[in-house]
C-alpha cells in the first residue's frame, strides 16, 4: 500500500509545535483563624463566632504583583443553628502556552451564515434551521498572545447550617445546609472560536464589510451563482480562521446549594452515612 502523510489523513489539523516560555513567580499566603466568641462567654444569641482572615500575594515576572483578600465567618446563634458567609477575590495568570504558543491548526467546524443568508434570500431554504452550509476542511489557526491580562474574580457566599438536637439519638444525626453563592469573573482567558468568528463575518458582510479573521477562497462560478440575485457580495468557501487567546467578556455565575447528611454510627449492623446534594 502507498504511504500517506498525516496531513492527508486528518484534514485541517497539524501537530502542536514546540512552545517555549519562562517566568519567575514569588507567592506567599497568610491566614488567621480568630475565635471571636466562645461558648464560655455566655453571650445571648451568639453561642460561638469564628472569623477567618486570609490574604494571598504573588509577583509574576511577566505580569507584575497582585494581592487578594479573603474573609469568612461562622456564627452559631444557638447550638445547632449556624449562619456562615465568605467573601474572597481570585486571580489566575495565563499559562505559558496561552502567552507563548506558536500557531497551530485545528479543525474549524461551524455554520457559514452568510451563505445561509444567500440561500434564505433566494428562497432555497425557509429558515436558518434548514441551512446546510457548513465549513468543510477549514482550519482554526490558534496562536498565543503575549498581551493577555490575568483573570480576576470576586466570590461571595452565605448560608445556613441546621443540626437539630431534638431528634432522638437512635434515629441518627441530621445536618441540613443551604448556601447561596455568586462568582463574578473578569478578563477570562479563552478563544473567540470558529463559530463566533463566522457569525461576526456574517454580521459584517450583510452590512457591507467582513471579518478579517475569516480567510476565504476566491469566489468560483458556483459561488457567484449561489449569491446571484440576493443583494450580497459573493464569497468563496472558508479556508481558515485566525484565532488567538484573548481576554473575553465578563461573566457572572450564581447558584443555590442544598445538602442533607444523615449518619447512624456504631450500630450492631454497622455504620450508615447518607449524603444528598442538590444544586441550582
Amino acid at each position: 500500500f502507498p504511504t500517506r502523510r498525516s496531513s492527508d489523513l486528518v484534514s485541517a489539523v497539524s501537530p502542536n509545535p514546540d512552545t517555549k516560555g519562562s517566568r519567575e513567580v514569588f507567592s506567599t499566603y497568610v491566614e488567621f483563624a480568630v475565635p471571636v466568641v466562645s461558648p464560655e462567654m455566655d453571650i445571648p444569641f451568639v453561642y460561638q463566632l469564628d472569623v477567618q482572615l486570609a490574604g494571598r500575594y504573588e509577583h509574576y515576572s511577566d505580569f507584575g504583583s497582585v494581592a487578594k483578600p479573603k474573609i469568612a465567618a461562622a456564627w452559631d446563634v444557638v447550638p445547632g443553628v449556624r449562619v456562615r458567609g465568605s467573601y474572597s477575590e481570585g486571580f489566575r495568570a495565563p499559562n505559558l502556552e496561552q502567552t507563548n504558543a506558536t500557531q497551530y491548526a485545528r479543525l474549524a467546524s461551524g455554520v457559514d451564515y452568510v451563505r445561509c443568508e444567500a440561500d434564505l434570500r433566494a428562497g432555497r431554504i425557509a429558515n436558518f434551521a434548514a441551512c446546510s452550509q457548513n465549513t468543510s476542511g477549514a482550519s482554526l489557526l490558534v496562536a498565543g498572545n503575549p498581551d493577555l491580562k490575568p483573570e480576576e474574580s470576586t466570590n461571595s457566599s452565605y448560608g445556613l447550617v441546621l443540626q437539630p438536637d431534638f431528634i432522638p439519638e437512635q434515629f441518627g444525626t441530621f445536618t441540613f445546609t443551604i448556601d447561596k453563592w455568586k462568582i463574578e469573573q473578569e478578563k477570562i482567558v479563552g478563544l473567540l472560536g470558529a463559530q463566533t468568528a463566522l457569525a461576526l463575518d456574517y454580521l459584517n458582510r450583510v452590512n457591507g464589510g467582513s471579518n478579517d479573521l475569516v480567510n476565504r477562497r476566491a469566489p468560483t462560478p458556483e459561488d457567484i451563482a449561489l449569491f446571484d440575485g440576493t443583494g450580497l457580495t459573493p464569497v468563496g468557501e472558508v479556508v481558515s480562521i485566525n484565532d488567538r487567546f484573548i481576554n473575553l467578556q465578563p461573566q457572572t455565575v450564581s447558584g443555590l446549594d442544598l445538602g442533607i447528611n444523615w449518619s447512624l454510627r456504631r450500630t450492631k449492623f454497622g455504620t450508615f452515612i447518607v449524603n444528598l446534594n442538590a444544586s441550582k
